[in-house]
C-alpha cells in the first residue's frame, strides 16, 4: 500500500506469494477476505474453594462466582457450529469446499494471576476469519455478532453480561476474473514454459490463494492482480519454511515469459 500511496500505478500486478494449493505454482486471481477480531467475556472472580457454591443446586450460583473461561468455551462451541453451517452455505467456484472458516487461535483467561486457584473474571478469544469475496466485511461482522449474541441470550449470565467484540483488522478480499488478460497471460506463460496444463477454476481445481496478499490493495486501487509464486503455504511461517529450487527456477521462467508477453517485448 505504501507504493500506491506514493503515487505509483500499473496496468496490472503479479504478486509473488507462494501459490501451492491445490498444486505448486497455481495461478491464483482470487483470495478470501479476512477479519482478525477478539471476543471479551466477563466473569466474576472468587476463590476456588467456592466452586461447589457456584455450580451446585441450592447454592448462590452466579452471585458468588462465574468462570469467564467456561463462558468463553461456550462461545467457541457456538462459533464452531456457525463454521459448520458456513461449510454448507458459503461457497465459491474458485475455492475448495469449506474454505470459509473461523479459527479460534488464542484463548486466555485469568483472575489477575496465572494460577488456577481463583475463578477467572475475564477471558478473551482471538479469531482469524475467512469470508467470501462476494460478501462485505460489515456483513460478515454483523453475522458473527448476531450469532454470538443470540446464543448468549440462552445463558442467564451472558444474557445480562453480553460478550464484547473488538474488531482489530480487516484484510479485504481480492478478486480478478479468470478471463482477465493478466490472469490469462500468467496462465498461458506458465503452460508454455513448463508444459503444465492449467485447469479452469472449479471446486475440484480451486485457484484461490489461501492467505492474504498485496493483491487486495492493488485491486482496491483499480489494478487487476494475480498471485503466482514458488513455495508452500502449508509450511509458511514455520521453522521448516523453504522453497524448492526447481520450483523457484520454473516460477522465474514463467514470470519472465508473462512480463515479456504483457509488455510486448520481443522474446
Amino acid at each position: 500500500s505504501a507504493v500506491l500511496e506514493a503515487g505509483f500505478t500499473a496496468d496490472a500486478a503479479i504478486v509473488t506469494e507462494p501459490t501451492s494449493i491445490p498444486y505448486p505454482l497455481t495461478v491464483s486471481p482470487i483470495a478470501a477476505g479476512n477479519w482478525y477480531f477478539r471476543i471479551h467475556v466477563e466473569g466474576r472472580a472468587t476463590h476456588c474453594g467456592n466452586r461447589a457454591l457456584a455450580i451446585r443446586p441450592g447454592g448462590p450460583g452466579d452471585a458468588i462466582g462465574v468462570n469467564a473461561l467456561e463462558k468463553a468455551v461456550k462461545i467457541v462451541v457456538v462459533l464452531q457450529e456457525l463454521e459448520q453451517q458456513w461449510g454448507l452455505t458459503k461457497s465459491h467456484p474458485y475455492f475448495m469446499p469449506g474454505f470459509f472458516s473461523l479459527l479460534p487461535g488464542v484463548l486466555h483467561a485469568d483472575p489477575g494471576l496465572d494460577i488456577p486457584f481463583y475463578f477467572p473474571h475475564r477471558a478473551q478469544i482471538a479469531y482469524s476469519l475467512w469470508y467470501p469475496p462476494d460478501e462485505t466485511a460489515d456483513e460478515v461482522r454483523a453475522q458473527i455478532e448476531e450469532h454470538v449474541l443470540t446464543a448468549s441470550r440462552l445463558d442467564p449470565w451472558l444474557r445480562d453480561h453480553p460478550p464484547r467484540f473488538e474488531w482489530i483488522n480487516n484484510w479485504p478480499a481480492a478478486s480478478t476474473p479468470w478471463e482477465h488478460p493478466v490472469v490469462q497471460t500468467m496462465a498461458r506463460s506458465h503452460e508454455r514454459v513448463t508444459g503444465t496444463a492449467i485447469q479452469p477454476p472449479s471446486p475440484a481445481h480451486p485457484v484461490a490463494f489461501g492467505a492474504a496478499s498485496d493483491a487486495s490493495f492493488y485491486e482496491a486501487a483499480g489494478i487487476p492482480s494475480v498471485v503466482f509464486g514458488p513455495g508452500d503455504v502449508r509450511i509458511a511461517h514455520s521453522k521448516d519454511e523453504s522453497v524448492l529450487l526447481p520450483e523457484m527456477v520454473a516460477a522465474a521462467k514463467s514470470l519472465a515469459a508473462a512480463v515479456t508477453e504483457w509488455c510486448g517485448v520481443a522474446a
